[in-house]
């Protein structure tokens, strides 16, 4: 049996931008920003985007996305290549890659907190219009953030999805 963690969700969604924030300054040599994020993914332009997960105690899914051209200048700059030789696959590759990184520095802070996960595969995704609203934990113990970035180039988007192992139990409160 797992033991309670001693984080909340309000925590990995801090470690989420904390992480992506450092990420772009180490690997792009970019300053981003957090700024407010779309009340829905209902975003019209084609789009690179990646899906990585993990899971243990809880399942997690971060779907990162951003515009073409944003997405060919930090290929650019991760592959150190001229930005008008990068190709759709270096794209994607570098895409995923950022999901990756993202997302494993948040499982490193989760595993060192004593809470076991393990982390799937990146993986290329469609920016998908039609999910669910983001809001509060909803019966099923599923919890949603939507964190954007903005850097020189663009916009970063993420959306984070936090499920309860198994679905109906509650995860967000760490224990007192």
């Amino acid at each position: 049996m797992n033991a309670a963690p001693l984080f909340c969700f309000e925590d990995v969604c801090d470690w989420l931008q904390q992480a992506t924030l450092e990420i772009f300054q180490s690997t792009f040599e970019l300053p981003a920003l957090v700024v407010p994020a779309p009340p829905s993914n209902d975003l019209s332009e084609p789009l690179v985007a990646s899906s990585t997960s993990f899971s243990g105690a809880f399942a997690a899914t971060l779907v990162i996305a951003t515009k073409n051209p944003s997405a060919a200048l930090l290929a650019s700059r991760m592959l150190d290549i001229p930005e008008p030789e990068v190709r759709p696959e270096n794209t994607d590759d570098v895409i995923k890659e950022l999901g990756n990184m993202i997302l494993g520095a948040v499982k490193s802070r989760i595993s060192d907190l004593g809470t076991d996960c393990s982390m799937g595969i990146p993986q290329s995704a469609d920016w998908i219009s039609s999910i669910a609203q983001e809001g509060p934990v909803s019966e099923d113990g599923q919890m949603r953030r939507r964190i954007k970035f903005s850097f020189e180039a663009g916009e970063l988007l993420l959306d984070f999805v936090l499920t309860a192992t198994p679905p109906g139990k509650n995860f967000g409160t760490p224990p007192r």
